[in-house]
């Protein structure tokens, strides 16, 4: 990521001066772009103070730029611990490319799925599970205009018809997604990856 640094830098000057004046941010962006601005602070051991005024905001796969699995745990811990966010500020998106529609976590981290999509979970034969049951992720997203709004996905979940943690209404997921068996690594996160290798060729 040596190409990056001066990216890097520039974004640790801005977070700087909005610490200084105590402006209220939201900090958005995929793991594998984070990590290296999170490698270089703790090489320069470099941590700031947002406990006040800050959201973080992630989602698109949890994988490196070269395609190793990132331990959300200790992802998480990094980012309390370097920015002084509380933990009920990460917040975390989950959404299949073929949807229009995102499901937000809330501060338990379950995602919560938005009440115009009719979520399922899928058994090997794809038959609909049971509410509680960990299969394939699938949806109606009355959404959609330019092709069939039916969608399954290479995600496994489990869905469960109330949050354990908050009293908000609806269906969630738990927080634990991952691929099926045999699915290709897609996703924001790997995208993002494969253009910032490309750069750096």
């Amino acid at each position: 990521m040596k190409k990056f640094e001066g990216i890097i830098i520039n974004n640790l000057k801005n977070l700087q001066e909005m610490e200084n004046n105590n402006i209220r941010i939201c900090f958005a962006g995929v793991p594998a772009v984070i990590l290296p601005l999170v490698s270089y602070m703790k090489k320069k051991n470099k941590k700031f103070n947002f406990s006040n005024g800050i959201y973080w905001t992630g989602g698109g796969g949890w994988k490196t730029l070269d395609g190793r699995e990132i331990n959300k745990n200790d992802f998480l811990k990094t980012i309390y611990e370097h920015f002084g966010i509380k933990k009920e500020s990460w917040r975390e998106a989950y959404m299949a490319a073929e949807s229009n529609l995102w499901a937000v976590n809330c501060e338990g981290h379950y995602f919560h799925v938005p009440s115009p999509m009719y979520p399922f979970v899928l058994d090997d034969e794809m038959e609909p599970l049971l509410y509680g049951s960990e299969g394939r992720f699938a949806f109606l997203d009355p959404s959609a205009n330019s092709y069939p709004g039916f969608i399954v996905t290479e995600d496994k979940v489990k869905l469960l018809d109330y949050c354990p943690s908050c009293d908000r209404p609806g269906p969630v997921l738990a927080p634990e997604i991952t691929r099926m068996p045999g699915a290709e690594v897609r996703g924001c996160a790997a995208a993002m990856a494969k253009v910032i290798s490309e750069m750096e060729e």
